[in-house]
């Protein structure tokens, strides 16, 4: 089975058209339509696209060697699971400028090391209080 049976197989299962896939996607009909001719394979930011919107893992649209995972969570070949919201995240923040990336994760990992302190500070707080309690 080629990547153009597959993504029909794929499409078919979702039940959507060239066109329906094109504007959920926001991959040119056109484009679509070389892809399902086998005109045009996929470039990396259309296969990520319709990995996302059409619940498929981009493994199985280019070498068939995973089953269509299920509509809400895609397998990934490391083992981790992500949802659709994942991968939409994904596909946005790679649309973004790289020094823009740079700064959301340097802001990710402050607010990480944040959660951890407020934990940490939690845990110390009860272990106090029991400490009085028992003193």
């Amino acid at each position: 089975m080629s990547i153009k049976e597959r993504l029909r197989e794929a499409m078919d299962t979702k039940g959507l058209t060239i066109k329906a896939l094109s504007d959920l996607s926001k991959i040119p009909y056109r484009s679509l339509q070389n892809y399902l001719r086998g005109e045009r394979e996929p470039n990396a930011e259309a296969l990520v696209a319709l990995s996302t919107h059409l619940g498929i893992s981009i493994d199985w649209l280019l070498t068939g060697r995973e089953q269509i995972p299920s509509e809400e969570i895609i397998a990934v070949p490391t083992q981790h699971q992500f949802s659709q919201s994942d991968l939409k995240m994904l596909e946005l923040l790679n649309q973004l400028d790289p020094e823009v990336r740079r700064d959301l994760m340097r802001g990710a990992e402050e607010k990480q090391r944040v959660i951890e302190m407020e934990k940490q500070l939690k845990e110390l707080s009860a272990t106090i209080e029991r400490l009085k309690n028992v003193g």
